[in-house]
């Protein structure tokens, strides 16, 4: 662009934004539109000023004015050589903005366009655009007088946020806009109600805080609110709002002026709209963070056609509320609510609607043409849903679309046409999801496509030409995803392509004519991949790169790097964490700032003629020998300069005094594991040296060849980080007059006393083993691991205040009473405790005495309900004990609390505390001690053997007794249910004709039924046809059914077998059509060799197919546990959904799993569930009372009929008797077989058992555990007493169960159902890898 042409967009630009505000000041409605129009000039502008960035024009802002800081871009190499002859012309651009301003427009609009950011090497490149991005990275046109770098782009962390402010409303009246700044005012509206409100009359926008108590009665006067609501633009309620409270401030204030209305901590479950009927002028309505709120009534509201902007988020709003009056709706935001369902008239009429966000919502269905009608969106926000698929055509009214957001949704495959329609689509994220492949052609109508982000998917490749007729894509996100190459052409027509991230791939080679076109390139990140080479000219045609990282591959040269690229305005150049022994730069890189070489085995210093400008050298693990700082302490702009040496290599430091001239700039140096002792006395005659950041240390130095005092002389005042490790100092004391935030002197063996003068952040003296005195007033972070000093009252109050490492200290050392006096005050003040490998840590009772103490999970301050005192916390602390006697695990509970500063308010609260017991591989002793538990090896083999022989002979007999009627048994536990409760409701809505089905072949028989693999409709499913003489229909029994069948309906979920529909055959009989499932049930794969199964899958499967199973390790062991672990977790998921309906399933265990063919688990059989829901949904069911209980233990009714045999207990019993309830014996909850109240909690119980199973491979039979084998007896009676004793089934240890396994294990069977996790926890936390 010339410059002519350049001023000429500026003066146009200028002249049609004064025109559009002189129109608007003429008409009403046009202040409705300057939201819309304001975020237009914004973004012209911020393309103004990249153009002027590009082209080398200096230009100023208003924010740069304020700051005296006049923005430049001539240090662009390019731009600096077109422009060296032209007269400096400063273009301002203040005055777009004081206009942009005086219209109006919010704060956000006139945004930080252009961020100044400085160069800084960081571990974490960037995240997904809903997150934080990338770390601030340069651009090509950096100053060398300045250290901050232009970033023409929005800054994408802020951009989400952005948008939604930029479009909140902000209604001002012109004349308040010609004159004085929005005035604001704040009351509660007990002040109201008193008269003792302070707020003027003037205010625009007014604040009422409620809390719950006030009185509302016929008497109050209203005039107080009158007086300060007349002028109000924007009303604000929030605090404990309730109904009638509410209705009083809206019906007796004077609204007629007010514009926006905003509306948290609702204390109803619903709101009318039509309360809202005094605000005449309302424009936008915002409800928000109110859970109690769930729906939101529409009707009759007067305003409904005059509404712009509809906010409700941080609701549990289930359903999209009724909007087809709201005619000029142009913005509805509902975020963070529960809503499920997207319904095909959910936006009718809504033709003004051109922002909608529905992202964090639960929504796992969309109706085809629900956008049929809001063809004027241009950014639609659909991330953080349960969306699996996008239904065909879902999108294509949507021709406007410039921003689509779909990120964080479990969608496995795209339609090649779900673009098809989408020509003005700019930004596209496609982030976080389960897509294995793109079609090709996928983006073909997305001309206008500039921002793509595709990170964080499972994509294996790319076809070549998937991004053809990109040719605007300025930026491309596919870290985190399976890449293993790249195709030659990929981005051949991607010349404005200027960010490319590849990050965190399985990349092991790039083409070399992958980046030839691709001329505006400027940030390329490629690390953590498997490259091992270069190629040659890479960057042949990129003269703007400004940053490359090839960081954590396998490089061992990167010369290609360099050949034939034009790297001139290169800024930063990352290749930390290869096997690099040099780096040869054949060419000046004038610009380069940062050059990070850690972790490789460099053996020479890059020639820094090459990098004049360098300000940050990283060489951290190098092995270079003889250490010449000459020429790197010559740099003139070296900021940050890290040289310490690999561990194992004997570095020696030299420097010239006559030739070293040190840049005022240094301010941190590291030099560990390098002898300085030849330099030290160079360094102290450097009169410039004002180190915030020092590491030194090697070993051999002593107080003489390293003294502190040097130290200190060419410290700075205030000393961000001092490292002084492996040295033989006996003492050490740091400078008075300096202030210090970390001081790490980990591995000083002969270290005796540590004094420090300031209070520190962070202080590390571990592996420092003659260390027995610290003298520090305060620290926040104490590691104090494998040294002498004592457990004292200083720790975690002065010292150690918020963390504390004491591992493996020396137990002569330790004063057991005076250490566990201690420990209490920690977990009382402490966010993390570690004091693992303490062998002294070997009484349960002595311990549990100091942490078993009750504590609230709260800020607020308590009582107990009888008056005596109990410690609190906002939270718990995290307690480390690993590799110690002891092991401590915290428990949580309920009780009712006092406050202190009102005793007579009385709340149920949250309190916790630790429970302490041998750790596993101790036992307890008599005297109470945790001694190592060395069981007799020999006693336990010849037993073994033994009952090995005669167990194999006992099955081998029964193998044959009774391998046809397992067989037979296996299949109908599978599919058929062996009930008639799951089939009988045949709803209108889900009838499927017989004539629909093409049954291919029986795949199981029995009494109850016949089940055949079938091909419904191109689908293959499994079909249950019933035997009539199972049935027996009533009046109750079919409104049962019907129940069962609306349950059925919502059970959309991966995890979750699906069911398609129900109908009867020609014979009348009834059947069922669900999801077929092709490997059968759990409990069957339980029974194979896992890691046989496993291979044979790959093999199978090939290399293409990485869903089979998780393949980042291919150890036996590990790989199978990875797989059981992914199992547990599919069946915690769809167990979570379960019960996220209020519903029960009372019957979870191995044979109620199904595994499909990429070994996924899907929960199956919802007869037992039929029963929770006559009994009342999401409520506890009774199973009986106490009387009955004590009947059941006694045997004393029909429990006493069913005795105990391994299939009894592994079969699901319906009605076992008037006391226990529904379920498999084995498996079942305590409270669910003694008769006492259970809810979903029985549920975690039998995950729990089947937790134990998955890891063992073994029968789940408490009963064989603790009888044996040949007990003879009822069933639930026994199985009750060892239930009720706390019996539960063990791990062995030849199991190789991790700990943390075992652990969650013991919380979900937990006797207190209450202590056990929810399955959502579960899925979340505790089984998400």
């Amino acid at each position: 662009m010339g410059r002519p042409l350049l001023w000429s967009a500026i003066y146009l630009f200028a002249f049609a934004f004064a025109t559009v505000i002189a129109c608007s000041e003429t008409a009403q409605a046009a202040a409705d539109e300057k939201l819309p129009l304001c975020g237009h000039v914004d973004t012209t502008l911020a393309q103004l000023e990249t153009t002027l960035t590009r082209h080398g024009v200096p230009f100023t802002t208003s924010t740069q004015q304020q700051q005296q800081q006049p923005r430049t871009a001539d240090s662009n190499a390019t731009a600096r050589s077109v422009h060296a002859n032209r007269p400096a012309v400063l273009i301002d651009l203040s005055s777009i903005q004081d206009m942009m301003r005086a219209f109006g427009c919010p704060a956000t609009a006139t945004r930080n366009a252009v961020t100044h950011t400085t160069v800084t090497h960081t571990t974490k490149e960037h995240t997904t655009k809903e997150q934080t991005t990338r770390n601030p990275t340069p651009s090509p046109n950096a100053t060398a007088e300045s250290e901050t770098i232009i970033n023409p782009q929005l800054a994408h962390a802020q951009e989400h946020q952005q948008r939604r402010e930029l479009l909140r409303l902000q209604t001002r009246s012109r004349e308040r806009r010609a004159s004085t700044p929005s005035q604001s005012g704040a009351c509660t509206l007990a002040s109201i109600l008193s008269d003792t409100c302070a707020a003027g009359t003037d205010n625009i926008t007014l604040t009422i805080t409620f809390d719950g108590s006030e009185q509302i009665n016929g008497t109050i006067d209203n005039f107080p609110l009158l007086r300060i609501s007349a002028n109000i633009a924007t009303l604000i309620l929030r605090g404990t709002v309730h109904e009638p409270q509410l209705q009083w401030v809206l019906d007796n204030g004077n609204w007629d002026a007010c514009f926006f209305f905003i509306l948290e901590g609702l204390q109803f479950d619903t709101f009318r709209l039509s309360t809202l009927h005094r605000f005449l002028s309302l424009r936008g309505v915002r409800l928000q963070r109110t859970a109690m709120l769930q729906a939101v009534d529409t009707h009759n509201f007067p305003q409904a056609g005059q509404i712009r902007r509809l906010d409700i988020h941080n609701t549990s709003l289930a359903t999209i509320p009724s909007l087809a009056n709201f005619t000029s709706l142009q913005v509805l935001d509902m975020y963070d609510n529960r809503i499920r369902h997207v319904s095909k008239d959910a936006f009718a009429g809504l033709t003004a609607l051109s922002n909608l966000f529905m992202d964090g919502n639960l929504i796992s269905r969309i109706d085809r043409g629900a956008f049929a009608e809001a063809t004027a969106l241009t950014e639609l926000v659909l991330s953080d849903n349960d969306i699996t698929a996008v239904p065909e055509g879902l999108l294509h009214p949507l021709m406007r679309l410039t921003v689509l957001k779909l990120q964080h949704n479990p969608m496995r495959e795209l339609d090649p046409d779900v673009f098809g329609s989408l020509t003005s689509i700019r930004l596209l994220v496609l982030s976080s999801t389960l897509i294995t492949s793109l079609p090709t052609g996928i983006f073909a109508a997305a001309t206008r496509l500039t921002d793509l982000d595709l990170a964080h998917n499972l994509l294996t490749s790319l076809p070549e030409t998937i991004f053809s007729g990109l040719s605007l894509l300025d930026e491309v996100q596919l870290f985190s995803n399976r890449l293993t190459s790249l195709p030659p052409q990929l981005f051949r027509e991607q010349t404005a392509l200027t960010r490319l991230s590849l990050d965190h791939n399985r990349i092991k080679y790039l083409p070399p004519s992958l980046f030839d076109t691709c001329s505006e390139l400027r940030f390329v990140i490629c690390s953590n991949n498997g490259l091992q080479t270069i190629p040659p000219r890479l960057f042949p045609n990129s003269p703007h790169m400004v940053r490359i990282n090839f960081a954590n591959n396998a490089l061992r040269a990167v010369d290609g790097l360099f050949d034939g690229s034009a790297l001139s305005a290169l800024v930063a150049l990352d290749l930390e964490g290869n096997r690099l022994t040099q780096l040869h730069i054949p060419t000046p890189l004038p610009s380069l700032r940062s050059l990070i070489l850690s972790r490789n085995p460099v053996q020479h210093v890059p020639n820094t003629k090459m990098v004049p400008e360098l300000g940050e050298l990283r060489m951290q693990g190098h092995h270079i020998k003889r250490l010449d700082l000459t020429p790197l302490l010559s740099l003139q702009r070296i900021g940050t300069l890290d040289v310490s040496a690999a561990g194992h290599v004997h570095s020696t430091a030299m420097l010239d005094a006559a030739a070293v001239s040190v840049s005022p700039a240094l301010h941190a140096l590291s030099a560990t594991n390098v002898d300085l002792s030849s330099v030290l006395g160079v360094l102290q005659q450097l009169p410039s040296l004002q180190l915030h950041e020092l590491g030194v240390g090697w070993p051999g130095a002593d107080e003489t060849t390293l003294p502190v005092s040097l130290l200190c002389h060419v410290l700075a005042d205030d000393v961000d980080v001092l490292r002084l490790p492996r040295v033989n100092h006996a003492s050490i004391e740091l400078c008075s007059d300096k202030r210090f935030d970390t001081v790490q002197l980990q591995g000083n063996g002969h270290l005796r006393s540590v004094n420090i003068p300031t209070t520190l952040k962070e202080l590390n003296v571990s592996d420092c083993t003659q260390l027995t005195s610290i003298t520090v007033p305060f620290v926040d972070i104490l590691d104090i691991s494998n040294t002498r000093v004592q457990l004292n009252a200083a720790l975690c109050t002065r010292w150690g205040r918020r963390i504390l490492f004491a591992r493996n200290l020396d137990p002569v050392f330790v004063d057991l009473q005076y250490a566990l006096s201690a420990m209490g005050t920690c977990l009382d003040n402490v966010d993390i405790l570690d004091l693992s490998g303490n062998a002294w840590l070997d009484s349960p009772q002595e311990v549990n005495r100091v942490v078993s103490n009750d504590i609230a999970l709260s800020d607020l301050l308590f009582i107990t309900a009888n008056f005596f005192t109990i410690r609190s916390r906002p939270t718990p602390p995290i307690l480390q004990l690993q590799s110690s006697p002891v092991d401590c695990a915290i428990a949580v509970s309920n009780q009712e609390l006092r406050r202190r500063t009102d005793t007579a308010i009385v709340s149920n609260e949250i309190v916790y505390s630790f429970h302490c017991t041998c750790a596993r591989g101790y036992k307890m002793t008599s005297g109470g001690r945790c001694v190592v538990d060395n069981p007799d090896v020999a006693g336990i083999a010849a037993g073994s053997v033994i009952g090995g022989l005669a167990l194999g002979l006992l099955m081998a007999w029964l193998s044959r007794r009774y391998r046809g009627l397992t067989k037979r048994i296996d299949l109908q536990e599978q599919l058929l249910v062996e009930r008639d409760e799951e089939v009988m409701a045949l709803k209108k809505a889900w009838e499927i004709e017989y004539d629909e089905l093409r049954l291919v072949e029986r795949v199981a028989a029995g009494a109850f039924g016949v089940v055949f693999k079938a091909e419904w409709d191109t689908v293959t499913v499994a079909v249950k046809v019933l035997q009539q003489a199972v049935m027996a229909f009533d009046e109750s029994t079919v409104l049962e059914f019907e129940k069962e069948v609306e349950f059925l309906q919502r059970t959309r979920h991966p995890h979750v077998v699906r069911f398609f529909g129900a109908g009867t055959d020609p014979n009348g009989s009834p059947f069922l059509v669900l999801e077929f499932v092709a490997l059968g049930s759990l409990k069957d794969l339980l029974g194979k060799d896992l890691e046989g199964v496993l291979r044979e899958m790959e093999q199978h499967a090939g290399d293409d197919n990485h869903d089979v199973v998780l393949r980042a390790s291919r150890d036996g062991a590990d790989w199978v546990w990875a797989l059981k672990t992914r199992l547990l977790r599919d069946i915690a998921s769809g167990m979570a959904f379960i019960h996220s309906l209020d519903q029960v399933h009372r019957d979870l265990k191995s044979g109620n799993v199904l595994v499909n063919s990429k070994l996924r688990a899907k929960i199956t059989d919802f007869g037992s569930i039929r029963q929770c829901l006559t009994r009342g949904r999401g409520g506890s069911v009774h199973a009986g009372n106490e009387a009955q209980r004590a009947g059941l233990l006694s045997s004393s009714d029909e429990a006493g009929d069913l005795q105990y045999s391994r299939q009894a207990g592994l079969t699901t019993q319906m009605n076992l008797t008037m006391t226990a309830g529904v379920g498999t014996p084995l498996y079942m909850a305590p409270e669910a077989i003694v008769g006492d109240k259970y809810n979903a909690k029985a549920d975690v119980f039998s995950f729990g058992v089947l937790m134990w199973e998955v890891a063992t491979q073994r029968v789940p039979d408490l009963i064989e555990q603790e009888k044996g084998s040949d007990f003879r007896g009822p069933l639930l009676p026994a199985l009750a007493e060892l239930l009720l004793e706390g019996k539960r089934l063990r791990f062995e240890d030849h199991d190789g169960v991790p700990e943390w396994f075992q652990t969650l294990t013991s919380k979900c069977v937990h006797e207190d159902p209450q202590r056990r996790p929810t399955f959502a926890e579960l899925e979340a936390h505790h089984l998400n890898a």
